[in-house]
């Protein structure tokens, strides 16, 4: 019997099209049963419900997909909604799995189809359009919103054009309930131009999500008194650091384009477990001083995904080189602690690859 060629369509999934905005598709194969391929045959198949579930195994599940029962099945027939499990490469699981962390992405089934014989699923990261729209909605009203302003000394005639407040003249929106952060901003250098903080943990950069007064940057413009004050580039909230503020938002290009060509370098020191890795699972480990086990350099590659607060390591190549090493006289500087057997967690300098600026995550 010749094998089957050609892609043949069993269902789609028109709801998720409309409702989400396909960011990134994948094809997985199906697990299924004799009566399930031979009911797909017949075409009949309906994802109107179906969704994707992966489990604490790393597991990936098609649930609620609709595959009624074979006509001429016997005792041994389906469920028609039963859990069906998906098969993808394990780093794409692994991958996917880390962006439905972000906040608004899901994964939803888009097709079922036979290729070359065999039954296929075809799957997306997707995100809501409906948050997007009513986020666009919001912005439109605030700004194209105008309000009258009555004249100081006389009526405004029939037809006659009257001054009216824009969005620019109305105030910030109220940020209620913002807590303190105790901590103060260190200039480390200033001149006309720029001015150089070191910005302390859990401080925001620049206004975001719950946060405004409590950023670095309006505390920097209400310190200097100078509402032009423009950040060149950020850091996490979470993250200390150095940051290289712009009087002049003129000057900011000129900055950006500093870290984007690759022209500045940034070195990362974080707290990490005492126990070192001799064999890891992505990338490589070199010991610098052997037979002595630190300083070690690891060499990965790190991907940071935006809404998701930790990186992680894929095997890929290299874009990012960590070096790891005790503090001198045993105690680091960022106050290590002590560990099993009187061993000193060390601080972990991290020095980022020139092929990509990311944030660097040390295990």
């Amino acid at each position: 019997m010749a094998k089957e060629q050609g892609t043949v369509l069993i269902a789609q999934n028109r709801k998720a099209r409309h409702d989400y905005l396909i960011e990134d598709k994948y094809e997985a194969g199906l697990v299924l049963t004799g009566t399930e391929v031979k009911s797909l045959r017949e075409g009949r198949a309906s994802l109107a419900e179906a969704f994707v579930s992966i489990d604490r195994r790393g597991e990936m599940w098609l649930e609620g997909a609709n595959i009624p029962e074979y006509l001429n099945g016997t005792w041994n027939n389906h469920a028609p909604k039963r859990k069906r499990k998906l098969l993808l490469h394990a780093q794409q699981i692994v991958k996917l799995s880390r962006q439905i962390e972000a906040k608004g992405y899901t994964i939803v089934p888009l097709s079922l189809y036979f290729k070359d014989g065999r039954a296929k699923a075809e799957i997306a990261l997707a995100r809501g359009k409906r948050e997007l729209t009513s986020a666009r909605r919001c912005v439109r009203s605030r700004t194209s919103a105008r309000r009258c302003v009555p004249c100081a000394t006389r009526t405004c005639a029939p037809g006659e054009s009257r001054r009216t407040e824009s969005a620019v003249d109305r105030p910030h929106r109220w940020v209620s309930e913002e807590p303190h952060i105790p901590f103060d901003i260190d200039v480390v250098y200033e001149d006309a131009g720029i001015i150089v903080i070191d910005k302390p943990h859990f401080l925001a950069t620049t206004p975001r999500g719950m946060w405004y007064r409590q950023t670095a940057l309006i505390r920097l413009r209400e310190m200097f008194d100078e509402p032009d004050i423009t950040p060149a580039h950020r850091l996490d909230r979470l993250t200390a650091g150095i940051v290289v503020f712009v009087r002049d938002p003129a000057l900011r290009g000129a900055y950006q384009m500093m870290f984007q060509g690759r022209k500045v370098s940034k070195t990362y020191e974080c707290l990490a477990p005492c126990r070192p890795t001799t064999r890891s699972r992505y990338g490589t480990v070199e010991r610098l001083d052997p037979p002595a086990v630190f300083p070690l350099r690891r060499r990965s590659h790190i991907t940071k995904l935006r809404g998701v607060l930790q990186a992680f390591e894929e095997p890929q190549a290299v874009n990012a080189e960590t070096v790891i090493d005790l503090a001198a006289g045993g105690y680091p500087s960022m106050g290590g602690r002590l560990c099993h057997g009187g061993t000193v967690c060390a601080p972990t300098s991290c020095t980022r690859s020139p092929a990509r600026p990311i944030s660097c995550a040390c295990t």
